[in-house]
């Protein structure tokens, strides 16, 4: 069903509440940047709204187009479609997304998204860096002149230079009009959707490794007032929580799993993750590529066992190949606080 009223019973039942600036140096928390939350069956309000350092905003004009190796939604201030030239003082949000496993784009999702705000006539405390967000896509083609409807949802924070917290938050449908994506040369291909059966295993920069077992490190965000898993150990050796800092020989190391974090971590929907090969005596090698990680368990609680599939793989972009490498396969790994 491609209707609006899909989404519907996809996101948050919590909408994030409008959070003016504050000058309290301690940071506040919010509402709960990154949750999905169970389902409702109210529509979720259209034109996307949002609350920018207590400046309320609604954003008419929705673009899909190419960015590097990514495709970008746009969602602006200004009403229009991919003929519309952005002016002084609009604000522009930007959400960057992968081709993704199938070439869905992460749809329906939910899929744990970055945000940047954009104002050239604003210095806001987010600039240089993204806010969490989590993003439902309806599988529309994803082409030129289509319409690729979705929902959007942050509830962030960000340190300014006067060590004050600045909140956003943001929460609404849009129709996106799709502009030429063509034009990325560096494009990352899509991936296959479903992973490899069995244990993880792959090569890449020479390192050749096979999963036997592994940690998910979980740490506590003071800001934002959460935990979250910042990064999966993966090994071809028995390791715990006392040993794996130690342990010798190949490893994976999976940075930044999208949706990891609390209050509910996004599982069953897979997210981006950064791959890296490991070994020593040698140079780490990070996958230049698409790579999707998807939790089928994920408790925030120490020693918890976490399972799931990660797919990783080198870029094929003609202007920029990068050298041959691969990861693909089930992990079941156990959380270490730290």
């Amino acid at each position: 069903m491609r209707q609006f009223a899909r989404f519907a019973f996809l996101v948050a039942a919590l909408v994030p509440a409008a959070c003016g600036k504050s000058a309290d140096k301690t940071a506040p928390a919010a509402s709960a940047p990154v949750d999905a939350g169970p389902p409702i069956d109210a529509a979720p309000p259209s034109p996307m709204a949002a609350t920018i350092e207590g400046k309320p905003y609604t954003f008419p004009g929705v673009t899909i187009s190419a960015a590097t190796q990514r495709d970008v939604i746009k969602l602006s201030t200004r009403a229009g479609g991919c003929g519309t030239e952005e002016a002084e003082g609009d604000v522009v949000l930007d959400v960057r997304v992968a081709a993704g496993p199938g070439g869905k784009h992460f749809a329906p999702g939910p899929h744990a998204v970055g945000v940047s705000i954009k104002n050239d006539k604003e210095d806001y405390a987010s600039d240089g860096r993204e806010l969490m967000g989590v993003l439902w896509l309806d599988a529309t083609a994803w082409k030129a002149g289509a319409k690729v409807k979705g929902v959007l949802k942050f509830d962030d924070l960000a340190k300014a230079a006067d060590e004050s917290y600045k909140q956003y938050s943001g929460y609404g449908a849009f129709e996106a009009e799709v502009c030429d994506v063509s034009t990325d040369a560096w494009r990352y291909q899509a991936t296959p959707e479903q992973a490899d059966a069995g244990p993880a295993k792959g090569e890449g920069g020479g390192i050749t490794f096979a999963f036997k077992s592994g940690v998910a490190v979980m740490r506590h965000d003071d800001a934002r007032k959460l935990d979250r898993i910042e990064e999966l150990h993966l090994f071809d050796a028995d390791v715990t929580c006392d040993t794996f800092a130690a342990a010798k020989g190949p490893h994976i190391k999976l940075r930044s799993p999208g949706g990891a974090y609390g209050p509910r971590p996004l599982v069953g929907s897979p997210q981006d993750v950064e791959v890296t090969y490991k070994e020593d005596g040698k140079s780490d090698f990070d996958v230049a590529g698409p790579a999707w990680i998807k939790f089928d368990a994920l408790e925030l609680k120490e020693g918890a066992e976490v399972k799931g599939t990660v797919h990783a793989e080198s870029s094929t972009a003609t202007s920029n190949p990068m050298p041959p490498s691969r990861l693909s396969g089930a992990f079941t790994v156990k959380v270490c606080k730290q």
